[in-house]
């Protein structure tokens, strides 16, 4: 046998073995109608431990610094050192008058595009009789660019004002306060 003869013959199995079980003449079958499927693209799933992290850089952004206001007259400063899951702790001075402070934070509701919130209440040691207890809301923004589809925040959140009250333990009086970040 010749070697071109069982080239042609072998090249000639092959491709009438790749041919399947599938009859040559078998008229083509339509697709059953279906309705058009849209696909959806779901929306980034944030994790609890990412939103809990963000949470928590944006509290550092907002609430960690020097506070400066008046109450009664008297220079006010509130100084916020440390930031815990939902603690916070540093100190006032009201006058001469320094005392330190510990509390708690939460989230707060503010409506502002690129504006965040949280309220915050820091109490005074209590063992003195003009400790008391501070209810804030401390507010920070972001750079915003304005586009034609409105504005857009740039992510660089910092603190700027904070409202809030200061009730006396023994007297429970209430004075106002108006803060700003310096």
């Amino acid at each position: 046998m010749n070697k071109s003869f069982v080239l042609i013959f072998s090249a000639t199995m092959l491709v009438a073995s790749c041919g399947g079980d599938t009859p040559k003449h078998e008229p083509a079958r339509e697709a059953p109608a279906t309705e058009p499927v849209t696909t959806v693209n779901p929306p980034a799933a944030v994790s609890v431990h990412d939103s809990a992290q963000q949470f928590e850089a944006d509290a550092k952004n907002v609430l960690l610094g020097i506070w400066v206001g008046e109450m009664s007259g008297k220079k006010l400063s509130i100084v916020i050192e440390k930031i815990g899951e939902n603690t916070l702790s540093g100190y006032n001075i009201l006058g001469t008058n320094r005392r330190d402070v510990k509390g708690t934070f939460k989230d707060g509701s503010w409506d502002i595009p690129c504006g965040k919130a949280f309220e915050a209440t820091l109490n005074e040691p209590g063992d003195d009789k003009y400790d008391g207890v501070f209810s804030i809301k401390f507010v920070g923004y972001e750079d915003v660019e304005v586009l034609d589809g409105g504005p857009e925040c740039k992510g660089n959140l910092k603190g700027v004002e904070a409202i809030g009250t200061w009730t006396s333990n023994a007297t429970k009086k209430v004075k106002d306060i108006m803060l700003t970040k310096q």
